[in-house]
């Protein structure tokens, strides 16, 4: 009988962080037609490179209508898969940028994959929790929280948001990665 019940509550606990990780997914994939569109951080595996990048949602829209010929709805229940299993989009014939750090679909393409690096800083940080980590590297602007000047590699900061489920997005203004402070439930200023 206890066993029963132990299998019981751990089924129920992974159905409640699966439907809020469900949830997160839906709310960022549906926003599609956009300039400020959240940026997402998944895997890949293309011939040259295996791990984590990070895309603009419309961009990786436009890549998957055009590679696959996903419509939005397919595109959405497509890469929410990928999210909650943690697969790889494979990228074939990607092109690498002479620096390594962004993969294009094809040479100097608008839609770009860019890697994300290991940094001990960030993992460092992100130990001490979700609210000293962004303190560190958001100032609060509005209902914004808007990236300090002078972080020049952003995307293990968005990989570390996206993992904790706090969604980010690049500024159509001021081209500088942001976190919309109403699009994030359950983030404290």
């Amino acid at each position: 009988m206890r066993f029963l019940i132990v299998i019981f509550i751990a089924l129920l606990a992974a159905q409640i962080v699966c439907g809020q990780t469900g949830d997160f997914y839906d709310r960022i994939l549906e926003d599609l037609d956009c300039m400020y569109c959240a940026q997402i951080a998944l895997d890949v595996e293309s011939a040259e490179y295996r791990g984590r990048v990070t895309i603009d949602n419309g961009e990786l829209y436009i890549f998957l209508n055009k590679t696959k010929g996903l419509d939005k709805k397919a595109y959405r229940g497509f890469v929410k898969k990928l999210l909650v299993n943690r697969e790889k989009l494979r990228l074939d014939d990607a092109v690498f940028s002479d620096t390594k750090e962004t993969i294009w679909v094809e040479k100097n393409s608008s839609i770009r994959f860019e890697t994300v690096r290991p940094s001990k800083e960030v993992e460092d940080l992100a130990a001490k929790g979700k609210e000293e980590f962004i303190k560190r590297y958001f100032t609060k602007s509005g209902g914004f929280f808007v990236i300090k000047r002078g972080l020049e590699d952003w995307n293990p900061i968005i990989d570390k948001l996206f993992g904790w489920r706090i969604a980010t997005y690049i500024d159509d203004e001021t081209g500088l990665l942001s976190i919309d402070a109403d699009r994030s439930p359950g983030l404290s200023d």
